[in-house]
């Protein structure tokens, strides 16, 4: 009997402690920065011999307000690729503080039909960064989905 007290005792201890430690975390805010950025799926996945293989965020702020964003992808060999010098961006750009989200919305340069959409976002404890890409509006012909951490400037 005493073995059965002590073992219940020490397992509601046990418990009651772990309790606080499963809580949900508070989300941190956007406050600017760099974030890297882990492609872990595209749909239609990609082919050629220089793949994109992560995401370079740059998120600029004025008094603790984000103010604009630029996306960077860099493929295998290290070649990288400015959203800004693809797609008009800057005048699309929202952020949606109590969503934790900002996103831009931009016409590819050469093609003004293909429209892009980015958003990066906090979501299941993790910054997420994902894109859209489609033609006048449609369903999404391309969707990139990233995970992101926080980084020191390059």
């Amino acid at each position: 009997m005493r073995k059965l007290v002590l073992g219940t005792t020490m397992l509601l201890t046990f418990v009651g402690t772990g309790d606080a430690a499963f809580r949900p975390a508070q989300p941190p805010p956007v406050v600017g920065g760099s974030y890297e950025c882990a492609i872990v799926g595209r749909d239609p996945d990609e082919q050629g011999h220089d793949p994109f293989y992560k995401v370079v965020i740059y998120i600029d702020t004025q008094q603790s307000k984000p103010t604009s964003m630029n996306v960077e992808h860099v493929s295998a060999s290290g070649r990288r690729v400015s959203r800004s010098d693809q797609y008009s961006i800057n005048a699309s750009f929202s952020y949606e503080s109590e969503k934790m989200k900002l996103t831009w919305v931009g016409q590819f340069k050469d093609k003004p039909k293909m429209m892009m959409v980015g958003a990066f976002i906090f979501s299941d404890h993790q910054w997420h960064y994902n894109e859209q890409l489609s033609v006048g509006g449609g369903k999404p012909e391309l969707v990139t989905k990233s995970l992101c951490h926080s980084v020191e400037p390059e």
